[in-house]
């Protein structure tokens, strides 16, 4: 008797489990159509254990995907604020919709892949009036989601099919819908059928684009950037490319940034995050004028870290420079061709970069170091002029009173009488 006891406690628990876990069960069920090849024998047995009815004429399936803009980051992160570390987003869109798809008779709702998948069945009820129907009630969804939600939603929308084991071919074609988002904008439905109008035109990224983006990320401002970056987007937004062809463009600009990148010896990983992969976060952008602000936001952080970067070498670049003038000034033969043969850079770059953090040519730099220099000995020593001169570099001594005079406004005998007449006065 203790064991018959045993036994159907045993057996009771066992349906409790399974009565609480039908949920995730059929959810489960429902995902493996989207994704594999079942039989027809195996959807009828399963759909008979998990208590679904997929019986139908014909079936459409739809996909939900969000794309969270920060103004629907900022309503979803108050919503988690209030959900207890519920995902709400995704829970309103999926209570939305199974609303509106439950009041049409339309079919099944459930959360697929952080998405939310819609599987429609035509069972009879609308007759010649159900895909219309399903139509308005998808134009419905996106309306209540977009407006009330505030969310950035964009509905793709696969083929029919006749045969329940056959809606997987119909999620793959919501899947390529989704992706023409980056052609025809996000907060809309997309359906498959109506991609083929979008024809292959000739859309080509040429050397000019490149060349300015290069240009522009190097050496421009953030005016130049933003025109760079409007003629590479205006053409796409001119004429209707095929998504492959949008896509191969768009790869053609990431692979500039990224040899622009490379050639300035910019850290990618430190400027945009190590988990960043530039071509796969271009899948995941909700159209073409998103795409166009992340790859100027991309641009604009790059042109700063390389115009940082630039500053700095110009910082090295001019140290070295003074350090090795001040050790050289003596040497009359002391030339800036000397100088970028010590640096190993070119006199046109030496003189752009030393003009522009001294304020001064190198030339008039070795002078001003020079007429220090011979300050110093009009104060500390006995020295004749020729003497100095050929101290500082300067072989020819009348050369060198006529630089002093210019430079400090009198000449090296009067400086050197300023400077004694100073010393008998504090005596």
């Amino acid at each position: 008797m203790k064991k018959n006891e045993e036994h159907s406690e045993y057996f009771r628990i066992l349906q409790d489990h399974y009565r609480t876990s039908m949920p995730v069960l059929q959810e489960s069920f429902l995902a493996s159509l989207l994704t594999r090849k079942l039989t027809s024998q195996q959807i009828e047995e399963k759909s008979m254990n998990y208590d679904i009815q997929l019986r139908g004429s014909q079936y459409v399936v739809a996909l939900i995907a969000l794309y969270p803009t920060e103004e629907s980051k900022e309503y979803s992160s108050s919503l988690l604020r209030q959900s207890r570390g519920v995902d709400y987003m995704i829970q309103a869109v999926l209570n939305r919709t199974r609303e509106v798809w439950d009041i049409n008779s339309l079919g099944k709702v459930f959360i697929y892949q952080e998405s939310i998948a819609l599987l429609a069945i035509d069972n009879g009820q609308h007759k010649e009036h159900w895909f219309s129907i399903m139509q308005a009630a998808l134009s419905d969804v996106l309306e209540q989601i977009v407006q009330e939600l505030k969310l950035n939603v964009t509905i793709g929308v696969g083929s029919r099919v006749s045969d329940i084991a056959d809606v997987h071919h119909s999620y793959r074609e919501t899947l390529i819908a989704l992706d023409y988002r980056l052609v025809m904008g996000s907060k809309k439905v997309i359906y498959f059928h109506n991609i083929e109008d979008y024809e292959s035109e000739q859309l080509r990224f040429d050397e000019l684009k490149g060349q300015a983006l290069r240009n522009s990320l190097k050496m421009g401002t953030a005016e130049e950037l933003s025109d760079a970056v409007d003629t590479i987007f205006d053409e796409l937004f001119e004429s209707n490319f095929a998504l492959q062809d949008i896509q191969i463009y768009l790869f053609e600009v990431l692979t500039v940034i990224l040899r622009t990148a490379k050639e300035a010896d910019i850290d990618l990983d430190g400027l945009l995050g190590t988990s960043i992969q530039l071509h796969a976060e271009m899948y995941r952008l909700p159209g073409l004028r998103e795409a166009k602000r992340w790859v100027f936001d991309i641009c604009i952080e790059m042109m700063r870290k390389i115009s940082s970067q630039r500053k700095h070498v110009y910082k090295d670049i001019v140290e070295e420079a003074i350090q090795y003038t001040k050790d050289h000034f003596m040497n009359p033969d002391l030339s800036i061709q000397e100088v970028c043969s010590f640096l190993h850079i070119s006199t046109g770059y030496f003189s752009r970069v030393f003009k522009k953090e001294v304020k001064l040519t190198y030339g008039q730099y070795v002078m001003h170091i020079r007429i220090e220099a011979v300050k110093q000995m009009l104060r500390l020593t006995e020295l004749k002029a020729s003497e100095i001169a050929d101290r500082v570099g300067i072989t020819d001594p009348k050369y060198l009173g006529f630089c002093f005079k210019k430079h400090v406004g009198i000449s090296l005998t009067e400086y050197r009488s300023r400077i004694t007449e100073s010393l008998v006065k504090y005596e």
